[in-house]
């Protein structure tokens, strides 16, 4: 049976690549990693950090799949029995409204930020609305949303 990569493990897959140094995208049996389509995938090198957000409710079942990631070996295992570990350089992040399914074993594993919704406030999001509008409309940049 042939396996296709998915959108997680093809982008993991391609930044390890990048960020050892670019060329074809290998998979653990040396030979090129094709696309959906049958192209070799191919990588720039690229030394850049990348991230991989994960933004919603967490499964118990993939998340336990991900504990040989979030330990110190950072090591994606597929269900075809391949592993592609991660460079320095990848990490992965998750929003999460709480974490009522996951294991003790995931949790020690994640480094953990929480953000009291009321504590938050809507004076960032009202600030990122304002920086990301269009140039015409500068003289709404200058508005001090803490003064709203």
């Amino acid at each position: 049976m042939n396996e296709t990569d998915g959108i997680l493990s093809s982008l993991v897959r391609q930044g390890a690549c990048a960020a050892a140094g670019g060329g074809e995208v290998l998979t653990s049996d040396g030979s090129p990693a094709k696309d959906i389509d049958g192209n070799i995938i191919t990588a720039e090198p690229n030394p850049d950090h990348r991230w991989y957000v994960f933004d919603g409710p967490v499964d118990a079942i993939w998340i336990e799949n991900l504990n040989t990631v979030l330990d110190d070996n950072k090591k994606l295992c597929l269900s075809s029995g391949e592993i592609i570990k991660l460079a320095p350089t990848q990490t992965m992040m998750f929003e999460v409204a709480d974490l009522a399914v996951a294991s003790p074993a995931t949790i020690s594993r994640c480094g953990m930020v929480y953000l009291e919704p009321a504590v938050l406030g809507l004076t960032p999001f009202v600030t990122c609305w304002i920086n990301r509008l269009p140039k015409i409309f500068a003289a709404v940049r200058l508005i001090d949303c803490n003064q709203l």
